[in-house]
């Protein structure tokens, strides 16, 4: 794109060692392009040891430049002026301190810029690949097509990408007040996210604005989740995924369609009519997680969803991977039914908690098989009294 070489940006606050794991996976990693500003930007506050690290650290693949802020701008502000510095460098690659990077990362960005710098309905690129649904804890796995990436309408902080034209969108919609608290369908998990954290709004800005992030089908970064912020428990790897070890090729092929998912995590209604041709003309709302806020919808709304159902049209099983699988392939079932919003209930069966987890996960020891009848038993004795 015009010949921008995106700029590192590394967030770093009070965790040295974090840092340190940090700047040497960056050292190691393998870089085409010369010259390639690192800025490493440290708010105010922290930890001494940090400033320390990042002065003595060696970049050999271009000019390092070290912000020391003077006062503490909290975590949400300080992600805030890392994105800012796009408007300097034409291109930025956020990375807060507490992540891994693959060795391929750069590569991956510099052809996602060429890709989709210019794209009015991208907001961002993520290095990140999502192996869990943060706002219920399930499995997730994304459909690939072999294009080499899928969109998301979920912004990422564990590794992303903007142009300057980008951020400069974001912060437009940002710094109109009004915006922040607008009535929008957001996964209730965000919404519980505290004051701090930038990222709840810039969800709520490609949900307003109907923006996707490309998310890459190998993960170019993992979260170590050291504590800090937002992290309070100590070896936390529950958002540690593999990275690529490989360089990752992103098709340009047109007559393939790119997979969309929205902030849910779930397929979008047109990505899922593209692969299967059997479902019902009139509108539908995908809720295979069962976590969408469906007061927001009529109650003649069809729904595709795994919380119990009164009257069901049609239903399918739970055995293919992804979960959209089992609709395209149609293979019937008893785990998502298709019916009207009005005869769905909100709690989820049982049984059906019994199946989910067996289905996300691969294999069942003996302690998990007691933890389900205990959790089992437990229920209908609830349910009795």
């Amino acid at each position: 794109m015009n010949g921008i070489k995106p700029a590192i940006i590394v967030a770093a606050y009070n965790r040295d060692q974090s840092l340190t794991r940090l700047l040497k996976m960056l050292a190691g990693a393998r870089y085409v392009t010369k010259d390639i500003p690192l800025v490493i930007s440290i708010d105010g506050g922290g930890a001494e040891a940090v400033k320390t690290v990042a002065d003595s650290f060696e970049w050999k693949h271009g000019e390092k430049t070290v912000i020391s802020h003077d006062h503490n701008l909290g975590l949400r502000e300080h992600i805030l002026r890392c994105g800012d510095l796009s408007d300097k460098y034409g291109a930025v690659i956020v990375l807060e301190d507490d992540l891994g990077v693959s060795n391929f990362f750069y590569q991956y960005a510099e052809q996602a810029l060429e890709m989709f710098g210019g794209c009015q309905d991208i907001a961002g690129v993520s290095l990140y690949k999502h192996l869990i649904n943060v706002n219920c804890g399930s499995r997730f796995e994304p459909l690939d097509n072999g294009l080499g990436y899928y969109c998301m309408q979920f912004a990422q902080s564990w590794g992303q990408m903007w142009t300057r034209d980008q951020w400069r969108a974001f912060r437009n919609w940002y710094d109109v007040e009004d915006n922040l608290n607008k009535p929008l369908d957001i996964p209730r998990f965000v919404n519980s996210w505290p004051e701090s954290s930038w990222l709840k709004y810039f969800i709520r800005y490609v949900v307003d604005k109907n923006k996707y992030f490309v998310y890459p089908v190998k993960s170019q970064t993992t979260n170590f989740s050291d504590m800090g912020t937002h992290m309070a428990q100590l070896n936390n790897n529950i958002y540690q995924v593999p990275l690529a070890e490989y360089k990752l090729e992103l098709s340009r092929d047109v007559s393939t369609e790119v997979v969309h998912y929205d902030a849910y995590f779930e397929i979008t209604e047109k990505s899922l009519r593209s692969f299967s041709k059997d479902l019902p003309q009139d509108s539908l709302i995908i809720d295979l997680y069962g976590i969408r806020n469906l007061e927001n919808y009529p109650a003649s709304q069809l729904v595709l969803t795994t919380r119990s159902c009164d009257k069901r049209i049609k239903s399918w099983g739970f055995r293919y991977k992804p979960r959209e699988m089992n609709i395209i392939q149609d293979l019937s079932g008893e785990m998502v039914s298709l019916c009207q919003n009005k005869d769905i209930s909100d709690q989820r069966r049982t049984e059906y908690l019994l199946r989910e987890f067996t289905y996300d996960r691969r294999w069942l020891g003996s302690r998990d098989m007691m933890k389900l009848l205990s959790y089992s038993l437990l229920t209908r004795l609830f349910k009795k009294s």
